[in-house]
């Protein structure tokens, strides 16, 4: 009586972050696309939109532990494979 269910995550959760690189040719811009899976908290990473390598690691560092998705934010400042990044859009 007077409670709700509540509604599931989505399966996955998707952002895109980008930055800079100063290079022999100039400066080129490095593209990432983040992946989460809401079921296993693993994470799909995509780097760079002219390669189809993807990266897929078990979980993702967070200050307090492994990130879950209220970690997962535009604005959220992770630290992904050695780089800083702050998740910036969100993608379908």
């Amino acid at each position: 009586m007077g409670g709700f269910d509540p509604i599931p995550p989505p399966r996955t959760l998707n952002f895109l972050s980008w930055w800079h690189e100063t290079t022999a040719k100039g400066s080129v811009r490095r593209d990432l696309r983040l992946s989460y899976d809401t079921t296993d908290g693993s994470v799909t990473l995509g780097l760079d939109k002219k390669t189809a390598t993807l990266y897929r690691l078990s979980h993702l560092e967070g200050k307090y532990g492994p990130i879950g998705p209220f970690d997962l934010y535009v604005g959220a400042a992770l630290e992904v494979l050695g780089r800083r990044l702050t998740l910036k859009q969100t993608a379908d």
